[in-house]
């Protein structure tokens, strides 16, 4: 197994939001973490690896589309940059 807070799913597929209504054991499987490590994503209430050593305030559903909205941006600057 991977480390915990690890996003289920396949390669290339977006991680998805965990709805706040799963069985933490079952998120906790997901996460590859234990139940006690889950809690709420500080941005959707989804869940998320929230508390101990490898904690992640924010999912990795909530990261990745943070991600997406700043790479346009992160383009942009760059080309500017090199004008």
């Amino acid at each position: 197994m991977g480390a915990p807070g690890v996003t289920f799913g396949h390669m290339g597929e977006a991680p998805r939001r965990i709805p706040p209504t799963t069985d933490r054991m079952s998120a906790a499987l997901m996460l590859d973490c234990s139940p006690e490590q889950i809690g709420p994503c500080a941005r959707c209430q989804g869940l998320t690896v929230r508390y101990e050593r490898h904690a992640q305030p924010v999912c990795a559903s909530c990261q990745t589309s943070e991600t997406k909205q700043e790479a346009p941006a992160a383009r942009r600057r760059q080309a500017l940059r090199g004008s």
